[in-house]
C-alpha cells in the first residue's frame, strides 16, 4: 500500500501499482487519488499460503511483507481472515515471505504472486518451497495512479519519462547504444548503453552514467578507478535511437588502462564471399 500512500502524500506525482490494490486503498477514504491509465501488465494475484502439509489451526501466525501490512487489518482480507481464523497474528518481514513459512517460523503467509496455477511456470518459489496456495485473496494488474486533480495527465507522465531528448527507448528494450567522445580531441572512448534512468543521471549530476546489461545496474564511470568523465554536451541521431555523450575524461577511458576502449586495424584484408 506504500505506492497509493507515497502518491497521496505528495511524495510522488505519480505511481504505478495493482488495480485491486487501489481499490483496497481507497476503501481507508484517506486519499483523493485516481486511475490514470491500465498499463496491461503486471497481472497476479495476491495469496495465502502455507506447507503442504500444514492443518488449519486457530490463531494462526501469518507472515506478511511490510509493504501489504496494512491490507491485513482491513478490506477483503481482514474480512476473509476474521471469518476463517477469527483471531490471527501478523509476522512482519522485509522481503520474501517464503521461507519463513517454509521453515515453519510462520503458519501461513500473504504475498503477491503470478502464473502460479500454470504448469509451464511450476518453479516458481512458492512451488519450489512446497507450498500451496490455500485462498486467493484479490488479482490485480499494473495501473498508472496519480492525485485527483486535472492537472496530472498520462501525456505529461509521458514527457516525464521520456526525458529531454524523446528517445525511442522501447526499440532495443529500454536501452540504446551511447558513444562516448572527448570533446576537444574528437576521439572515441568507448561505447555503452544507457537506459532512461542512466540519462536522467547524466542531466542531473554532469557524470557519464550508463546501465549494466551484465549487473543490470545503473554505473557511473570512474566510481571505482575515479576516472570520470564530465559530460559537457548530449547528442542523439535523426531516428532517436542512439546517443553521444561529448565528454571531458579525468583518466583513461578503458578499463585496460588505455586512453580509448577502441584500436586500429593495421591491415583491411579483403574478405572472400563464402562457397555455396
Amino acid at each position: 500500500m506504500d505506492v497509493p500512500d507515497y502518491v497521496a502524500k505528495r511524495y510522488a506525482e505519480y505511481g504505478i501499482t495493482g488495480f485491486d490494490l487501489f481499490k483496497e486503498y481507497l476503501t481507508e477514504g484517506s486519499a483523493k487519488i485516481k486511475v490514470v491509465k491500465e498499463l496491461g501488465f503486471g497481472k497476479g494475484d495476491l495469496v495465502i499460503f502455507a506447507r503442504e502439509t500444514y492443518k488449519p489451526r486457530k490463531n494462526p501466525l501469518i507472515a506478511v511483507p511490510t509493504c501489504y501490512k496494512n491490507i491485513l487489518k482491513q478490506g477483503q482480507t481482514a474480512n476473509y481472515l476474521k471469518k476463517k481464523y477469527g483471531l490471527y497474528h501478523i509476522f512482519e518481514v522485509n522481503g520474501s515471505t517464503e521461507g519463513f513459512v517454509a521453515d515453519g517460523i510462520a503458519d501461513l503467509g500473504f504475498d503477491f504472486t503470478t502464473q502460479y496455477q500454470k504448469a509451464e511456470y511450476a518453479k516458481t518459489t512458492l512451488m519450489a518451497n512446497h507450498l500451496k496456495i490455500i485462498e486467493k485473496i484479490m488479482s490485480t494488474e499494473a495501473v498508472l495512479i496519480t492525485r485527483d486533480s486535472d492537472e496530472f495527465t498520462f501525456e505529461k507522465y509521458e514527457q516525464l519519462i521520456q526525458g529531454p531528448c524523446k528517445i525511442d527507448w522501447k526499440k532495443m528494450g529500454g536501452l540504446v547504444p551511447v558513444i562516448v567522445q572527448e570533446v576537444f580531441t574528437k576521439e572515441i572512448l568507448m561505447l555503452a548503453y544507457a537506459n532512461q534512468n542512466a540519462l536522467h543521471k547524466v542531466f542531473e549530476t554532469g557524470l557519464a552514467t550508463f546501465y549494466s546489461r551484465d549487473r543490470q545496474t545503473l554505473w557511473i564511470k570512474g566510481q571505482t578507478s575515479g576516472n570520470i568523465m564530465q559530460v559537457t554536451e548530449v547528442l542523439y541521431d535523426c531516428d532517436r535511437d542512439a546517443l553521444i555523450y561529448k565528454v571531458k575524461p579525468t583518466g583513461p577511458a578503458c578499463h585496460l588502462s588505455k586512453r580509448s576502449c577502441f584500436n586500429h586495424i593495421n591491415k583491411v584484408e579483403r574478405f572472400r564471399p563464402l562457397k555455396k
